[in-house]
């Protein structure tokens, strides 16, 4: 059985988060998000990153960002 493992996030994890996230165009999970959930957007993995390390950059705070894989 495998383990659950919670971490901040750190630069090296961008790519899996955007490889689960947010690489495919309408992937089948997004089929069951509410009506209210039409805002899914796939990205590129630099449109990702620029993007996320954005809002990292922002007014959250970075230690509150966490994952879980």
């Amino acid at each position: 059985m495998g383990s659950l493992k919670i971490k901040p996030i750190e630069k090296e994890d961008m790519r899996q988060l955007w490889q689960i996230g947010f690489a495919v165009e309408n992937p089948e999970w997004s089929k069951w998000n509410g009506p209210y959930y039409d805002d899914y957007k796939a990205y590129t993995f630099e449109e990702f990153c620029n993007t996320f390390f954005f809002i990292m950059k922002g007014n959250i705070n970075r230690e509150s960002m966490w994952m879980m894989f």
